[in-house]
């Protein structure tokens, strides 16, 4: 019986510093994605990109190097934002899985759930659907994860 109790916290163990490293590695993601949108994202990438949003908010072609320098812009003030949300979302994990931290979960689950419902309706709102996957994927991503950390936490 004591060695199945020893199997079980292992696995445990195992599966609460997996969910710590992967949210971890999520907000490092973060960090380095917001110093990118910064200081320059990589072209192939950005080009798509633009690509979708002029094609969605019907951009006159006469004035397609102001409106890229204009979205250039407007990108590159974004990128701080999303490393500083990095920065705090490493915080929070380390919280939750050292300190055992309930409120930082409540914390991190509220964020990511405001972040998706308003950045996604936004979005869809304006047909940029494509933002309906990036931010279902970085919701599951990171919740499934959280969700893992706090029932460890809870039973604690």
């Amino acid at each position: 019986m004591r060695q199945d109790n020893n199997m079980q916290m292992l696995k445990v163990s195992r599966m609460h510093k997996f969910c710590q490293r992967w949210l971890e590695f999520v907000a490092i993601m973060h960090i380095a994605g917001g110093v990118a949108l910064t200081l320059h994202f990589p072209e192939a990438v950005w080009t798509y990109y633009q690509g979708e949003l002029f094609s969605v908010f019907s951009v006159n072609t006469s004035a397609i190097n102001e409106v890229k320098s204009m979205v250039d812009m407007l990108v590159r003030i974004f990128g701080p934002t999303v490393a500083s949300w990095g920065i705090m979302m490493l915080y929070l994990i380390k919280r939750i899985s050292i300190h055992q931290d309930k409120g930082a979960t409540f914390i991190l689950t509220i964020a990511v759930l405001v972040w998706f419902t308003l950045d996604t309706s936004l979005s869809l709102l304006n047909g940029m659907t494509l933002h309906l996957v990036l931010n279902s994927s970085a919701l599951v991503a990171i919740l499934f994860p959280v969700y893992w950390l706090n029932a460890k936490v809870q039973n604690e």
